[in-house]
C-alpha cells in the first residue's frame, strides 16, 4: 500500500500511524533525519537548471550530491532527497 505512487506521502504517513496504533511501534516518536543544508541548496540549484533545460549542469549537480551519499529522486511532487 505505501508504494502506491498516486497516494500522497502525507496520506501514506497518516496510514502508517494508524497501523502503528495497533502494533504499538511508536513510529510517531521517530524523527526523520535532516538533510544537510548544503545538499538542499544543491538540489534547489539542480531543480533551477532542470527548469531552464540546462541538463548537463543538472546532471553534474546530481553526481556531486551522489558523492556525498545522497540521491535525488525526481517525483511528481518535486525532487526528493534521500540517503543511499
Amino acid at each position: 500500500m505505501t508504494k502506491d505512487k498516486k497516494l500522497p506521502d502525507e496520506e501514506k504517513y497518516a496510514t502508517l500511524l494508524d497501523f502503528d496504533k495497533v502494533f504499538c511501534f511508536d513510529l510517531a516518536k521517530v524523527k526523520k533525519p535532516e538533510v544537510d543544508k548544503k545538499i538542499k541548496k544543491l538540489a534547489e540549484l539542480r531543480e533551477k537548471y532542470r527548469k531552464e533545460k540546462q541538463w548537463q549542469k543538472a546532471d553534474e549537480i546530481r553526481k556531486e550530491v551522489e558523492k556525498t551519499g545522497y540521491l535525488i529522486e525526481d517525483t511528481e511532487q518535486g525532487p526528493k532527497i534521500r540517503k543511499k
